[in-house]
């Protein structure tokens, strides 16, 4: 009989203890899943696979300018060839091939200098790097070895005062392999900067209007600004604001900040007005630009009709429901995970409490 009676009181909460504990880890795994479904939280996978190593370098040439070593910084006469060398180290225990291919500076819409050939939208197109250099053949690199890659940069007839900027990309090239569902590319670029003279260039913005583009989801104004010079135009600031036109009252405004622009490109940056509900009106866009020698101011109005501000407000209101949804939902897994806790906590205890009870009981029947 007090066998019996101990097999009950041994296992009986271990696995009532078990049982609840089980159910809660499950409440709160679902819980934190449906948690991540809501925040929309994407998990991004490396694009280079782990283990997997390369690296570029320049041979930098005797007209270097600079101490920088990372980059050729070259100063150069017009119509002159000079042969720059690149070494590529392929430090893994496979051999790699890669793609050589000269591109050119743009201006990036966060504000930074990039590296592409997507410049169809610049009106001035003279004296690109890609123009000064012919196509460049893959390279293979045999495995634990380095090999040198060398082009040929032919500078125009007639000098040009101020930068050509662009760069060489390195790309290893990729057959049937994949990580999580992206393509596992990844690339260096070499910057190459040229100049002929030592001329000051100075820095000035040319305003080229705005576009405003409606998706499904929110309203866009994008504004554009073009460097007509060839200078790089460092630590720029912009101030954005939009009012109705003719009003003071600011319905958006924000500051860039440490912003760089790259000679001969246009900065396009697109803001999102979706978040503020809108009326059918007229608009204006005020924007301040200031850089070393550049104070720079621009207005501008442009029409949202009746038919973009229903649309952008639909949206708002369906956006800001589905938030108060959403956030209902959390309010409610947070407090049954949070009851899920309370209620073994209480198991347990009264797990103990019966477990101390039938050991006190089975002293007293000794």
């Amino acid at each position: 009989m007090i066998v019996g009676n101990n097999r009950v009181t041994k296992h009986y909460p271990e696995q009532g203890r078990w049982r609840i504990s089980k159910v809660m880890w499950k409440l709160i795994i679902l819980s934190v899943a449906f948690l991540l479904t809501i925040g929309k939280l994407d998990l991004v996978y490396g694009a280079v696979e782990q283990g997997e190593t390369y690296y570029v370098k320049p041979i930098l040439p005797a007209n270097n300018q600079g101490d920088e070593t990372s980059y050729y910084n070259l100063l150069m006469t017009a119509n002159t060839a000079q042969t720059l060398q690149l070494e590529i180290v392929n430090d893994t225990e496979t051999d790699k091939t890669f793609t050589v291919e000269t591109v050119d500076s743009r201006t990036m819409s966060d504000g930074t200098i990039g590296y592409d050939n997507q410049h169809d939208k610049d009106s001035t197109s003279h004296n690109r790097f890609t123009n000064m250099v012919s196509k460049l053949e893959p390279v293979t690199v045999k495995a634990r070895t380095k090999k040198i890659v060398a082009m040929v940069v032919k500078t125009p007839l007639e000098e040009f005062d101020g930068i050509v900027l662009g760069g060489v990309r390195v790309t290893e090239r990729q057959v049937d392999r994949q990580i999580g569902g992206v393509a596992n590319v990844f690339s260096y670029v070499v910057p190459v900067k040229i100049q002929e003279t030592k001329k000051n260039i100075s820095n000035q913005l040319v305003f080229q209007g705005i576009d405003v583009n409606q998706t499904k989801a929110e309203s866009l104004v994008t504004i554009n600004l073009e460097n007509i010079n060839p200078s790089i135009i460092n630590n720029m600031s912009l101030q954005i604001n939009i009012t109705k036109e003719n009003s003071s009252t600011l319905l958006y405004s924000k500051v860039l900040k440490s912003l760089q622009i790259a000679p001969t490109s246009i900065f396009s940056h697109t803001i999102s007005i979706g978040d503020v509900p809108l009326e059918a009106g007229n608009y204006q866009v005020e924007l301040k630009g200031t850089a070393d020698g550049l104070k720079e101011s621009w207005q501008e109005v442009f029409t949202i009709d009746k038919k973009q501000a229903k649309r952008t407000n639909d949206v708002f209101s369906l956006t800001n429901n589905t938030y108060s949804w959403q956030n209902l939902v959390i309010i409610v897994l947070l407090i049954a995970v949070g009851v899920s806790i309370l209620f073994w906590i209480w198991r347990w205890k009264q797990s103990n409490t019966l477990s101390k009870k039938g050991d006190k009981r089975r002293k007293n029947e000794k």
